[in-house]
């Protein structure tokens, strides 16, 4: 029991070696399986986000606005670093009940701020419980 126990992480390990090497790292991250903040530096992601920032604030592009949703925000961030990420204050939305009365996983006390319309009229909208972002799934927009 302990021997195969022990196989099953190395022949995970080989598996994924396997995987970046026969896909390469890029297929990986558009994928999801690697997170672009691993592939690149810090340097770089700055001036992706950047990039992606300004797309989304002179052009309302949902594509700048989704690049930025999977791969700078996560849960825990303050209402403050998701309005740097976005370049511009959420509006806050009072009458949330819409947001919330489809899932068990917000609190009426929570607090939901909108950020858009993109250039297609879409708005994204994100909880935050305690002035930090909850049940946020970065994945779901890469």
């Amino acid at each position: 029991m302990t021997v195969r126990s022990c196989r099953k992480p190395l022949a995970a390990a080989s598996v994924l070696c396997w995987l970046l090497i026969a896909s390469g790292c890029q297929s990986l991250e558009r994928s999801g399986f690697i997170p672009e903040s691993m592939l690149v530096s810090g340097k770089e992601m700055a001036r992706k986000e950047s990039e992606y920032r300004l797309r989304y604030l002179t052009k309302g592009d949902p594509e700048a606005m989704r690049w930025l949703l999977g791969h700078r925000l996560e849960t825990g961030m303050s209402l403050a670093e998701v309005n740097k990420v976005f370049g511009q204050d959420g509006v806050e939305e009072t009458d949330d009940g819409w947001i919330k009365k489809h899932s068990s996983r917000y609190r009426r006390s929570d607090e939901s701020y909108g950020w858009g319309p993109d250039s297609q009229g879409k708005s994204v909208y994100l909880v935050f419980r305690n002035e930090q972002l909850v049940n946020f799934d970065p994945a779901e927009f890469r």
